[in-house]
This record gives C-alpha cells, structure tokens and sequence, in this order.
C-alpha cells in the first residue's frame, strides 16, 4: 500500500540519494528488504507517477449517465422555465424542470460556467443526487408541516 507521506525529497536527485542510504542502512544492520523504486506523486492528477493516468471524476460520472456539472436557472414562472427549457433542448441540452428553476447538466466546469454565464444562473457540482434545502422547513423531506 503506498503512502504520501510528509517526508519528501526536495528533488528526484536527493530521493534517489536517500533511497541509496536507505538500502546501505538495511544491508549494514543484516536487514533483507524489499524496496521499491523512488516514486513521484503529481498532485494536479492526483496520482502516483507510474499509474496510468484513469479517468476523472468526470468522466466516470459521464460514463455512469449523469452530468458531473450542473446549472440551475431561476426563472420569474413556470412559464418561463417552460420556454427557456424548450430552447435549450433545441441546442441539445437535456434541462430538468423544477416548477420555477431549470438545473441544466454540462460535461465540463467549463460549459457550465459558460452557460451559468449566459443564463445567469449558478454552476453546482452535478451527479447522481440533487437536494433541496428548505429553511423555512427543515423537516419537508420526512413529511412534516412545519413547526
């Protein structure tokens, strides 16, 4: 199992160097180890140097059918949601109407800030669950009729 750890090398240089010392302390004090080759974490892929780069959270949410980002549109009516949602069918997207909102799913944090943008609306991340918070009602999702 591999660990980050704090303990880091400031350069592959000084990591090899410190993996040399390593072994030569193991060998000296009779210890057979077995060791692995110095290893690089890239933070920005969340991964270890020798791993194939998988795929993002993103992908794996496309692939499971749900969209990784979302927008969601307050509108003024029904109406109006009805109509923007038939608009924005016609450009190829599938919004899920909420009575008076739109939550509209994007492949991307890019296309949802553009559209968030466009329709001034505001970027959630997306996925298989979506709630609502009621704060009038903190109770509504267990049927009760407020206090």
């Amino acid at each position: 199992m591999r660990q980050r750890s704090g303990n880091r090398a400031a350069t592959r240089a000084a990591a090899e160097q410190a993996h040399l010392v390593v072994e030569a302390e193991l060998r000296a004090h009779g210890i057979e180890a077995r060791t692995s080759r110095v290893e690089h974490w890239l933070d920005a892929e969340d991964r270890w140097d020798d791993e194939p780069a998988g795929e993002t959270w993103e992908e794996e949410e496309l692939d499971r059918g749900f969209a990784p980002w979302e927008v969601r549109v307050e509108c003024a009516s029904r109406e109006e949601a009805d109509g923007l949602a038939k608009q924005l069918e016609t450009e190829g997207y599938k919004p899920e109407r909420r009575f008076h909102y739109l939550i509209v799913g994007t492949a991307s944090r890019e296309d949802a800030d553009t559209l968030a943008a466009r329709l001034h609306g505001d970027v959630e991340a997306g996925g298989e669950v979506v709630w609502e918070t009621t704060p009038a009602n903190p109770f509504a999702i267990f049927g009760g009729m407020g206090l």
